[in-house]
């Protein structure tokens, strides 16, 4: 599951993360379930650093995964490639607003978009949503069960696209 985003979003961005990581809880706690591996792709290649994303996107869930740009061209590129809006508005003296889509994307183990994802979230939503994918796909490993599966197109797409 992807979600882009930005480390100083004041609303959608903690809010979407927290609703992630109870519904992988929830999850979890059913023996034999497909778990989505969360990435969240920072919109905001100048702030966010790796290392900013290190300290913040594992405070939601330790299995989640950030991803930054060198760039803030790269960033734009990546998220178009998923049709995501981002758009970076200044507001007074070099500061600026990050506007993007509030979607998670569900990407299949192979790399191929499953769904896209619309709020308001809620835990029982995202867990009906993502079990009736998996279960779409065949089985509760088919789409995306393992962690290692599901982060390996996510990231070799990043990568691709010039993200750290």
């Amino acid at each position: 599951m992807l979600y882009f985003g930005y480390t100083n979003c004041p609303d959608s961005c903690p809010t979407t993360l927290t609703t992630l990581a109870a519904m992988e809880t929830r999850l979890r706690s059913i023996k034999g379930q497909a778990i989505p591996q969360v990435v969240f792709v920072s919109v905001d290649a100048q702030r966010d650093t790796p290392e900013q994303l290190a300290q913040y996107v594992p405070s939601f869930d330790p299995t989640f995964i950030g991803i930054t740009a060198a760039d803030q061209a790269s960033a734009e590129g990546f998220a178009r490639t998923l049709n995501a809006a981002v758009a970076i508005r200044p507001i007074a003296a070099g500061a600026y607003v990050v506007d993007h889509s509030a979607v998670i994307f569900v990407v299949n183990p192979d790399g191929r978009l499953s769904a896209v994802l619309t709020g308001p979230f809620t835990v029982d939503a995202l867990q009906n949503d993502f079990q009736r994918i998996v279960a779409a796909a065949g089985g509760s490993k088919a789409a995306g069960g393992s962690k290692a599966g599901a982060a390996a197109a996510p990231a070799a797409a990043a990568t691709a696209a010039g993200h750290t």
